[in-house]
């Protein structure tokens, strides 16, 4: 989780961050944006990428993400959980082969977006386990 107070964004009583098909229509507020820390990546289709919700209403942000020494090996502009997305792959810094999955273990993540009409950045920052079995 990102350090925020879960919500139910659509009310079926299951917090978002355990519901990863919520589909809310409305914009919401910043702490709305729900960070699932938990990324499968073995190609059974579920948490197989890492699932920001509601990311979509800010589509001015940037992720990060590091590992446990601190060396970045994913950076990306515009995450959207559709084509702009985690899933387990290195994009950055000094790392055997882009082509390879990182590692199973903890990754840390650092979110920052903003409201369109808002000037300041908000920053979630939290943790992330990859694990190759489902």
């Amino acid at each position: 989780m990102n350090g925020l107070t879960p919500v139910d964004a659509d009310l079926d009583g299951t917090p978002g961050y355990l519901d990863p098909t919520n589909d809310s229509t409305s914009i919401p507020y910043e702490n709305e944006v729900e960070v699932f820390n938990v990324l499968t990546s073995n190609g059974d289709g579920i948490s197989d990428i890492l699932t920001i919700n509601n990311i979509e209403f800010f589509s001015n942000n940037t992720l990060e993400i590091v590992n446990r020494w601190g060396v970045l090996v994913y950076k990306v502009n515009g995450y959207n959980n559709s084509d702009t997305f985690f899933n387990g792959y290195a994009n950055q810094g000094k790392v055997i082969s882009k082509s390879k999955k990182l590692p199973a273990g903890t990754y840390f993540y650092k979110l920052q977006f903003k409201h369109e009409e808002n000037e300041a950045y908000i920053t979630c920052k939290g943790y992330l386990y990859l694990t190759h079995k489902s």
